[in-house]
This record gives C-alpha cells, structure tokens and sequence, in this order.
C-alpha cells in the first residue's frame, strides 16, 4: 500500500498529482522504488511512502512470519474498473463509509463508491480534497471521531475496545492490519488494507475471466488437522459453488495421504480436462482464510461429505457401546492449543474448570455417560479420575503438553518419528478424531473446552438436533 508522508528532500521520482498517481507509482515499486515525489506544481506537494502489505500484517500479527506463504497479497497491479472481478458485496450492506486516512486504498474505495453507488461518504482527513472534486455525497470532517469506544454502565471503555458505529456505516480504519468482519466481531469496521483485499480478492487469485473458470484447485497448508481442512474445504466448495466453479483439494497438498483421505471422505480427484485456462490452482490458500467471502461462506458439514462405510462402522460402534443410554458429549482440546497459548475464544477450559459445567449438566441433563474426545493424555488421566466407569473414549495415541518445544503444532511433534511410523499414526490418529467428532454429533448434549475446528463440525454434523450445547474457554456460548 503506498501511504501519504511529509515531502523529504532527497532525490527520487517525481510524479505529477492525480487520482491516477498511484498507479503511476506502482509501476516503479515492481522496479524497486519505494518513496516517491508527488506534486501538482502550486499547493499540493507530498511524499508516497510504499509499505507491503504482508509487512504491515506481520508487524501486528508476528505468529504469522512462521507462516510458508504471503498473508495479505501486495496488488502492486489491479483494476478499479473490471466490476466483474470486484466482490463489491460490502458497498451493499451499508448507507454511508467513513475513513479515517487518505492512502492509496482509501481513495480507490471511495473513488469506486462515488462511481458506483449512491454511497455518502466522509473523510476524517483534510488531505482528501486533494483527490475529489466536491460533491453532495461527500464530506470532508478533519479530525472527526469515526465512532466513540463503547463504554459500559459505569462509563468505563469496554475491553473489547469496541466502538459505537451504527449498524447502517462502515469504518474504515486508520489502524493497521484491522480484519473486521467476522474475524474481528465487528463486522462494520476494518483497515484499509483488509478492506482492499475483500474487494480485490478474485484478481489476487488469478487472471482468468469468471466466465472462463470451471474448476477450482486448492491446497491447504501442511500443518492444518483434518477439521480445519475439512471445515476449510467446505468454506472453499460453497465460495467457488456461488460462482458456478467446482472446487477440488490439491493432491499432496495436507499431511495425510490422498488415499486415506478419500476412504474417509468424499473427495473427488480433480477432472482430466482441468488445466491454466480452466482452472484456478491455489498454492497460497492464506490470504482467502483473512476474507470475509470465504469466512461467510457456509462451512455446515454433513453425514453425505463422509464415506458410506465410515459412517456404517461409526454407527456400529456408538450402539454397541452406548445402546439406548443417554450420553453427555465432551470434546476438550490440550497439546499445541496450549503449548501455543492461544488466545481469545481459542484458549481452552480447563479440566478444573469443567468438572463442575460437566457434573452441572449430567444432573440437570440425566445423562447416564460421557463420551470424551481429547488427543492429550493429561486431560484423559484427570477426566477417568473424576467419572471412572461413567467416562467412555476412543482408544487412540494421545501426548501431554511436555511433549512440545516450545511453539510446536501437535503434527510437528507426529514427525518426530520413522517415515512409516509417522504414516500409521497419523492415519490411526486421523480415523479416530473423525471416529469422535461423528460420535459427539450423535450424543444427546454437546460441550466443548473452546473453540475449535471439532466444534464448528460436531455441530454442523448433528443438524441443530443437540438438547444443548456449551463452548467454554475464552468466550462461553449456550444453546
């Protein structure tokens, strides 16, 4: 993203002041030029500053330098004008857009808004009449407060740092690497760059005209578990879907192996005809998880995405064990999700914490036994403690947290091994969470330690037909 500075007098290009500057400017940063001259050759005289966008991200988000792939795409090339490649979804939802800063996306936005749409809009920074020429929709405010933090009975600021911005505006915000929606709780307001990146999604993604594309291939990244590339891959079939494109997963692409995957799930191999001028292949799956297209896409599993067979052993096993008995689920997360001191709604009850939700909803429930689903062997040893012969569990490989270096992901700690040993544990490993996540989908009652990709698909798995269900952890939500 090229921001507005101070002019600095040191010897770089110059470019004559436009709307059209920044595309002039972004011709040169391909070339390696970062900061630049701008003028109009009377009043208007500043400096554009090049910032990359995966920089800008990692400044706020640091966990994702570890990342293999670029976060937020640079767009040193895109088109304003080509509507058919635009997700302009979010001009629709909203009456009026503020933003706080001028930079190159802001004024493309709102350059699209005026041009577009019957949108008001309102800059919080004088520097915006440089780029438009005046008009009843827009309105310039320097330094207007873009939303106050709410605040709670007592007038203290919430802390969640939230604002009060009504329902029918959207913010977009002067800080950085904000990226709203659904992946912020706050749907109306986001940074510049995040916003940029919804509406400019299909040209990051490739070149070929909508019309042109029939299938879609994707690849996920090698450390996601089975829940997140199953939850992942429904997200991606339902996005492409709207858009009249199949979407297959990318053989070789995750830690498990094709065949293995496909004796579980129905994953079909990608059409012999498919190739670059039919076809999207994406290597860098990241960038779509950060959009608010994908994140709205329906992610719902069913039993019709799993193997006929699969589902037949499952059903097999749950009326051998449990019968007629009325069972209490429980899914609680340990390992990495603790090893990696995950935060927000992803940091996980513990078993101290749970015992007494658990033992709550057993009396008030009259739930004869629980089905436990956890891969750390900690929070197996402290649960069969506590209920003995009430606590059923899948015999699977399980690990503790002193397993783990420091900032490991459990399939980190399953390479740890043989090639072969490595193999056979993690299809044993595989076959058992999707053998408990069925399960739990079956049981009378649903709780889970936090959130989770188990949660998201037990839930999806069961159709609504739960008594009630729990997600403890950082944020509690009960049905």
């Amino acid at each position: 993203m090229l921001s507005i500075r101070e002019k600095k007098d040191i010897c770089v290009r110059t470019f004559r002041h436009s709307r059209n500057v920044f595309h002039e400017a972004l011709h040169y940063v391909i070339r390696g030029e970062y900061r630049f001259h701008v003028t109009d050759g009377a009043d208007i005289s500043y400096d554009l500053v090049y910032e990359e966008n995966n920089a800008i991200y990692c400044e706020q988000n640091p966990a994702a330098r570890e990342l293999p792939a670029v976060v937020l795409p640079t767009y040193l090339t895109y088109n304003e004008n080509d509507d058919e490649t635009l997700h302009l979804e979010v001009f629709h939802l909203y009456t009026e857009f503020l933003f706080e800063e001028v930079n190159e996306y802001t004024v493309t936005v709102a350059g699209m808004l005026l041009e577009k749409t019957d949108k008001r809009i309102t800059f919080a920074d004088a520097r915006a009449a440089w780029f438009f020429e005046p008009s009843d929709r827009l309105r310039i405010a320097p330094g207007e407060a873009s939303g106050s933090t709410a605040k709670n009975a007592s007038g203290q600021a919430e802390s969640d740092g939230k604002r009060n911005i009504p329902d029918t505006t959207f913010l977009v915000c002067r800080e950085r690497a904000n990226l709203g929606g659904v992946l912020s709780g706050q749907d109306n307001i986001m940074s510049a760059e995040a916003l940029f990146h919804n509406i400019f999604l299909w040209q990051w993604m490739t070149d070929l005209r909508p019309g042109d594309v029939r299938y879609a291939c994707v690849s996920v990244l090698k450390t996601e578990g089975i829940g997140a590339i199953v939850d992942h891959f429904i997200r991606m079939q339902n996005y492409f879907a709207e858009r009249n494109i199949r979407a297959y997963l990318m053989e070789g692409c995750t830690r498990y192996r094709d065949d293995m995957l496909r004796r579980l799930f129905r994953f079909d191999e990608l059409p012999e005809d498919a190739d670059e001028t039919n076809t999207i292949f994406l290597y860098n799956f990241v960038p779509m998880r950060l959009s608010e297209s994908f994140y709205r896409s329906d992610s719902d599993a069913s039993m019709e995405m799993l193997n006929e067979q699969f589902v037949e052993q499952i059903d097999e096993y749950y009326d051998a064990v449990f019968g007629d008995q009325k069972v209490l689920g429980v899914l609680m997360r340990g390992t990495d999700y603790v090893n990696l001191k995950l935060g927000g709604i992803r940091r996980q009850a513990t078993v101290p914490e749970m015992i007494p939700v658990i033992d709550r909803w057993m009396e008030e429930g009259g739930y004869e036994k629980i089905f436990l689903a956890t891969e750390d062997a900690d929070i197996l040893n402290e649960m069969h403690a506590c209920y003995g012969k009430k606590l059923v569990a899948i015999s699977q490989k399980r690990y503790s947290v002193r397993d783990f270096g420091e900032g490991q992901y459990l399939s980190d700690v399953e390479k740890d091994k043989t090639e072969h040993d490595y193999e056979a544990e993690v299809e044993d490993t595989t076959v058992n969470y999707y053998y408990a996540l069925v399960i739990l989908s079956k049981c009378a009652a649903f709780i889970a330690s936090g959130q989770c990709n188990g949660w998201d698909v037990v839930k999806s798995l069961n159709g609504g037909a739960f008594e009630r269900t729990l997600r403890c952890g950082g944020v509690e939500q009960d049905r």
